[in-house]
């Protein structure tokens, strides 16, 4: 019975809703906040591009709570998309850190090093592991399971 209740699908499909749902709120709060007709920066087009994503997010929380594996590689490529942008982001974050930091005594460029690279690890982990979950054989199994049930109940 538990397992009914605690399915993959169903455990993904309420976090992509939650994380769709309070990231499109975050960003309609900031939109609103915001003056609308001011300079577009390119924090502005950044931002406008990660609303898009969190509202795909919200979109596909349903088709992946009742287990379609199409939403499932949706999201999996969503997730492969997003994650390669933050890592572009952050080494390119890196290279200009690293010309700015050129000057300074050797203590202070590790201590920025070390913290830069600790801070990508953070922000790269949650990314990888939603990757390596939806790859994992038991989901996987899950989702196109739930296909094939669901095309057995048509006949």
């Amino acid at each position: 019975m538990l397992s009914r209740i605690l399915s993959w699908p169903k455990l993904i499909g309420v976090a992509a809703g939650l994380f769709g749902f309070a990231a499109t709120a975050a960003f309609v709060a900031e939109f609103i906040v915001s003056a609308p007709f001011r300079v577009t920066t390119p924090y502005d087009v950044v931002q406008l591009i990660a609303s898009v994503c969190s509202v795909f997010f919200l979109l596909l929380s349903y088709p992946l709570y009742t287990g379609r594996d199409w939403a499932r590689r949706a999201l999996l490529f969503m997730t492969v998309c997003i994650t390669a942008t933050l890592m572009l982001f952050l080494m390119l974050k890196f290279l200009r850190e690293s010309h700015v930091a050129a000057e300074g005594r050797f203590a202070e460029k590790m201590a920025r090093q070390i913290t830069n690279t600790a801070a990508a690890i953070c922000i790269i982990t949650p990314p990888f592991f939603l990757i390596f979950v939806l790859l994992h054989a038991d989901v996987k199994h899950s989702f196109q399971h739930r296909v094939r049930h669901d095309a057995t109940q048509d006949i």
